[in-house]
């Protein structure tokens, strides 16, 4: 599934209304277990076709991949002003240090996570009308255009 399924602060800026615990702010798990140490930390999601659920992060602040690379590129910033150093991800506390071709190189590896199921040609999710052994395909359709006959075993 490419992700632990952790609970993590990595310093997304807040976007939106936010929750209860501080009003106009999303304080993340805190908001569920009530512990002033889970603040700011959200689960992090699959990469499993992470390039069809823009936009990203919890309050969707960047829109494309290429935004968030750049975020953890430059060391989670600009950051939520709530978040401290002590309390982000020690992953991303520092800047990557990638270069704009690494950063591509990155987006381009996120987008081969992408199933490409759901883009097939609708053709090749058709059950064929004959088969080389001239066997009617299970639900497929006779060559006289009828049903298959099924064998019941």
């Amino acid at each position: 599934m490419f992700s632990k399924f952790q609970f993590l602060a990595t310093g997304t800026p807040q976007e939106g209304p936010g929750k209860d615990v501080i009003p106009g702010d999303d304080t993340g798990r805190e908001e569920h277990t009530g512990r002033p140490e889970h603040r700011y930390q959200f689960r992090v999601p699959s990469l499993r076709n992470v390039e069809l659920t823009a936009p990203y992060m919890h309050t969707g602040p960047f829109d494309t991949l290429q935004r968030v690379v750049r975020f953890y590129n430059d060391g989670a910033q600009p950051r939520h002003a709530g978040v401290t150093d002590d309390m982000l991800e020690v992953a991303v506390r520092e800047p990557l240090g990638l270069d704009d071709d690494q950063l591509m190189a990155l987006v381009e590896f996120l987008k081969s996570l992408t199933d490409p199921g759901t883009a097939l040609d609708p053709t090749l999710l058709t059950v064929p009308a004959s088969v080389p052994s001239g066997l009617v395909p299970v639900f497929g359709v006779s060559a006289s255009g009828g049903a298959p006959k099924r064998t019941v075993w």
